[in-house]
């Protein structure tokens, strides 16, 4: 693996211009996401909860060899979302999904929350995906230690790391954690 600062100026890198969307995952966290990720060299990238398309379209970027499959339930946010080339955008939920699973996929859970996104990573894993990230975790940090052989969040960056997000205006709903957490299970 590589220094944090040589990782963080090939993130910058491969996001280019791309910026975070509104009510997306914070930059911080998807650097947390990538970094987990990208040293397996997944084959496919599934999401669950494509919302308006920010994470897909930096997905995208970070991954430019994969496969994105990118899920949405709401039809209202799957009309708005905004579409990128080499994304592949479908209405419904991953779980009812679970082929698309292979041993060289990782999954990144915004959508659904909480125990019900604990629930989908471990159906996840069982179907072989190498890693699964789950946003919004805050509150559940403590209890994926109990249910994960391996967990790692972005509820503790360093400052090098929150610098990914200036001028971003995170809100960190707990104060135990910083910004709203993304995990990473295996």
């Amino acid at each position: 693996m590589k220094s944090i600062t040589q990782d963080i100026a090939e993130y910058k890198r491969l996001l280019g211009d791309l910026q975070r969307g509104n009510h997306s995952i914070y930059s911080s966290e998807m650097f947390h996401f990538w970094r987990a990720a990208y040293p397996n060299h997944p084959e496919r990238i599934v999401e669950s909860g494509t919302y308006l398309g920010s994470s897909a379209k930096r997905l995208r970027r970070l991954f430019p060899e994969a496969e994105i499959i990118t899920f949405e339930l709401s039809k209202g946010h799957f009309k708005r979302a905004e579409k990128v080339d080499g994304v592949d955008y479908r209405h419904g939920e991953l779980k009812d999904n679970l082929k698309l699973i292979t041993e060289n996929t990782v999954v990144l859970i915004d959508g659904p929350k909480r125990k019900l996104a604990t629930r989908l990573a471990r159906q996840c894993l069982r179907k072989g995906a190498i890693l699964v990230g789950m946003h919004d975790m805050y509150e559940y940090v403590d209890y994926l230690h109990k249910k994960f052989k391996t967990v790692t969040h972005s509820g503790a960056p360093s400052a090098t790391i929150k610098a990914l997000d200036k001028g971003q205006d995170v809100k960190s709903p707990s104060k135990k954690y910083y910004g709203t957490t993304l995990a990473v299970v295996s």
